[in-house]
């Protein structure tokens, strides 16, 4: 079976188009109190991950002031943490720094002074933070803030554009490669100017016309990367900058304090926003984690299969209806063979040269087992040539192939 640590929420927030409101966005206590133990838990860094600055929010502010942080956290290697001063003082947080053998003495403050107290940076500076707060009249001017840090920090190459309130999911929707790439996501107020100077910068724009104007686009001379509702431009994005591992985010409920969390955490995986019998292009892509609070784990989860490993897209949909087994309860993923009963087969050098070999597994608990408490005598095996597509099972005792 899979194994997994707790810990390894290595993620990035994806979410897409621009249908969310503002109140829409609030915080359930579920999700704060997750978000709170997943701050908690990155700050303690046990898995030899060192951070060179923090990267300061307000919980409450988190889908506003955190909207466009990501690409500041990935120019400064930064520790993305959002606060709540009532529960977290300073002495607090540096404490669980340390605990985590950070030697963090840099600090960015996300906001003005509504959302984190100057009481509180001057804790920080006596316990030895250099201090910076980055902050604007609103969102937009914010996001043009953080943009001036970043091209202060390092040549930035390219830009993302997302409309503001109204487009807030795109801005987290581009989130994973904003840190990837160190770049910095700006923000329009209305969708068609930009008051923001990305002359000779390639720009991509996120969301539909709905939310950025195609004049705007032009003008910018960007490249839109949307699709018809959030989840298909969440698709376009991961298919345009062709990642390949990936991981699942509950996108039912429009949990955008979450998947900012996911967004500056990850790693190599950036998130696939699901909705309810998830049946988008990744089905058989490799999902080597969740990011679900316990709570919320559906059937979402199971409708994924997340632990398909290696999946070659094209020959699913056809494994399935050859087999007539149920997608969402059982999924096919490629094999290796050293692990596979084929790797003893007389077979294996024609196996290896000429067919794709793929296991069945069943999905369990939310996730998708290899076989039966490890047992790959029970697990089906089948083969896919490679030449004409033509597909087999796997028979062990006899050593042999019947085509399906």
């Amino acid at each position: 079976m899979y194994k997994k640590r707790i810990l390894s929420f290595f993620l990035a927030g994806i979410i897409t188009l621009s249908s969310f409101s503002t109140t829409s966005m609030a915080l359930s206590k579920s999700d704060r109190d997750y978000i709170r133990e997943l701050a908690k838990e990155e700050a303690a860094n046990d898995y030899n991950v060192e951070y060179n600055s923090l990267i300061i929010v307000n919980e409450n502010s988190l889908t506003s002031d955190g909207l466009c942080a990501s690409g500041l956290v990935g120019a400064t290697n930064g520790l993305f943490m959002p606060i709540n001063e009532d529960i977290l003082s300073a002495k607090k947080l540096d404490d669980s720094i340390k605990n985590g053998k950070e030697n963090i003495k840099n600090a960015y403050i996300i906001g003005g002074t509504k959302v984190i107290s100057d009481k509180f940076k001057t804790e920080l500076e006596d316990l030895g933070y250099n201090c910076k707060r980055l902050e604007g009249k609103d969102r937009v001017e914010t996001s043009f803030k953080i943009a001036d840090e970043i091209n202060e920090l390092t040549e930035v190459e390219e830009y993302a554009v997302a409309r503001a309130y109204k487009g807030d999911a795109d801005a987290v929707n581009i989130a994973f490669q904003s840190r990837n790439r160190k770049m910095p996501i700006i923000l329009s107020k209305n969708g068609k100017t930009l008051n923001y100077d990305t002359k000779g910068k390639k720009v991509y724009a996120i969301g539909g016309t709905a939310v950025l104007s195609d004049s705007l686009v032009k003008n910018l001379n960007a490249k839109r990367l949307a699709g018809k509702d959030r989840f298909r431009t969440n698709e376009a994005i991961i298919k345009h900058f062709k990642e390949t591992f990936i991981c699942p985010v509950d996108g039912i409920n429009e949990r955008l304090g979450i998947a900012i969390m996911a967004s500056n955490y990850g790693y190599d995986q950036p998130v696939l926003i699901t909705e309810n019998s998830y049946k988008g292009m990744f089905i058989g892509r490799r999902f080597t984690s969740n990011y679900f609070p316990d709570d919320k784990r559906s059937m979402t989860l199971s409708n994924l299969a997340i632990h398909a490993r290696y999946g070659t897209d094209k020959y699913l949909d056809t494994l399935h209806k050859k087999t007539k087994v149920k997608k969402y309860d059982y999924i096919f993923g490629r094999e290796e063979y050293p692990i596979t009963p084929m790797r003893n087969s007389k077979h294996i050098k024609d196996f290896e040269k000429n067919y794709y070999p793929f296991g069945l597994y069943k999905v369990v608990d939310y996730e998708a087992y290899w076989g039966v408490d490890d047992n790959f005598d029970n697990r089906s095996y089948y083969l896919v040539n490679k030449k004409n597509g033509k597909m087999y099972k796997y028979d062990k005792k006899k050593d042999a192939i019947k085509l399906i």
